[in-house]
């Protein structure tokens, strides 16, 4: 069951945000809310807020997470974004649970509505208190498929 609420403040301000009642076989009955809001700094750059709030069985508290997103469209379709954020759970041993950046670079692929991208990406996590919180570094790489006609 899902509950979706979205404003526009003005052209360059949107707020949006989606209540999501659940029950799954591995987490029992939960709810998810998120809400993110934008702000279009100009017809190229845009940044994003987003924050999310999960509770179900499986969780001690609450998992929450929250990002900062800059996105930057270059000439033609080619795109970077690059994230900040942090994640954790109320009542959980250590908190916050991880934290860091991830840069995105993305380019058509072979279609107009099929994407390439790839990135580094630099984190902090920590599972456990007696555990040393230490630097991880990633690499991703996938495809994106981009559906309906989407306003950025």
């Amino acid at each position: 069951l899902q509950y979706y609420f979205n404003h526009d403040f003005s052209e360059r301000v949107d707020f949006r945000f989606r209540q999501t009642f659940f029950w799954r076989q591995d987490q029992s009955f939960g709810t998810t809310s998120r809400g993110d809001l934008a702000y279009t700094i100009n017809s190229k750059n845009v940044l994003r807020w987003e924050g999310i709030a999960s509770a179900h069985d499986e969780t001690q508290g609450t998992a929450w997470y929250f990002g900062q997103t800059w996105y930057h469209l270059f000439e033609g379709s080619d795109a970077i974004s690059l994230r900040a954020f942090v994640e954790g759970e109320t009542g959980a041993a250590v908190e916050p649970r991880e934290y860091g950046l991830y840069l995105v670079w993305r380019q058509p692929f072979t279609r107009d509505w099929l994407y390439l991208s790839m990135g580094p990406s630099v984190t902090w996590p920590q599972e456990l208190p007696e555990e040393k919180r230490e630097m991880s570094l990633g690499f991703g790489l996938w495809l994106e498929m981009e559906f309906g006609d989407w306003r950025w």
